[in-house]
């Protein structure tokens, strides 16, 4: 599934279900987690026929347990999550079919500085 190296980077924790998708928004990590999961879906849905975003985007909120998204000891950036977001919403076809992780996301301190 895609973005299990963004898991790692926010340090999800356990297991949770999200009700509603957010799609645009990197004010904490749980509402940035969602988005990245909406806008790697919606781009991939633009590269390959037959990806339902939204239902795409709840299984992969779900398996990435983004409800449960945070820094831990680390501190979040907004405009780091910005940055990964932007990275996702323009991400060539060939990446985006291959669920390879921007770079703009690719370190954890990109998102959560370390403490």
């Amino acid at each position: 599934m895609r973005l299990v190296g963004l898991a790692i980077c926010l340090c999800i924790a356990a297991t949770g279900c999200g009700a509603t998708i957010v799609k645009n928004d990197v004010s904490g990590p749980v509402a940035a987690c969602d988005s990245f999961a909406y806008a790697s879906c919606n781009r991939l849905s633009q590269c390959q026929a037959g990806v339902g975003v939204d239902n795409c985007a709840q299984l992969l909120s779900n398996k990435l347990n983004c409800s449960k998204a945070n820094c831990g000891t680390g501190v979040y950036s907004p405009s780091g999550a910005q940055a990964c977001l932007d990275a996702y919403n323009n991400q060539v076809c060939a990446d985006s079919i291959g669920n390879v992780i921007p770079a703009a996301c690719s370190s954890s301190n990109t998102i959560c500085a370390g403490p």
